[in-house]
């Protein structure tokens, strides 16, 4: 019975005292149960957009200048913007993960990801339209502090 996750859980006290009532038969089936539907996942997420992981790929990479080829800002303001993540990011090998994908409609798309190196960890927000396998940068925002992106997530 300690292989049952739920028993461990913070609301093990009031699942041990209805073990007591259930007995072990009672106590086998219910942790049979959680366990499968520990299992189960009624939520997926969209489809990636091509051309948004091709950015993702390229800032992952310290590509700055192309990642922003597509953004909707004056040529000087997204040179601006490149170097000057160069220059606190210099890195061409960053781990990215993303973290959560939301499609606001068929052609616009929004994610949270993040890239870390040597411990470093810098989060990304990033929505944008999608047109096939093309993406155009409508709005971005990078970070190093968690709980600025934290209310994204739920």
């Amino acid at each position: 019975m300690e292989d049952c996750d739920v028993v461990n859980g913070p609301a093990g006290g009031d699942l041990m005292r209805l073990v007591g009532h259930l007995g072990r038969a009672g106590a086998a089936t219910l942790c049979l149960a959680a366990s499968a539907a520990a299992d189960y996942s009624g939520f997926s997420d969209p489809a990636p957009s091509a051309g948004l992981e091709r950015v993702k790929d390229l800032v992952s990479q310290g590509r700055f200048d192309q990642a922003f080829e597509d953004f909707e800002i004056a040529d000087s303001a997204k040179r601006q913007l490149a170097e000057g993540l160069q220059a606190i990011l210099p890195e061409t090998d960053m781990k990215c993960v993303t973290i959560k994908r939301a499609r606001q409609n068929p052609e616009f798309i929004s994610e949270i990801f993040m890239t870390e190196h040597d411990g470093r960890i810098v989060y990304w927000t990033v929505s944008g339209e999608v047109q096939g396998s093309s993406f155009r940068m409508i709005n971005f925002h990078y970070t190093d502090k968690f709980r600025e992106i934290k209310e994204l997530l739920y």
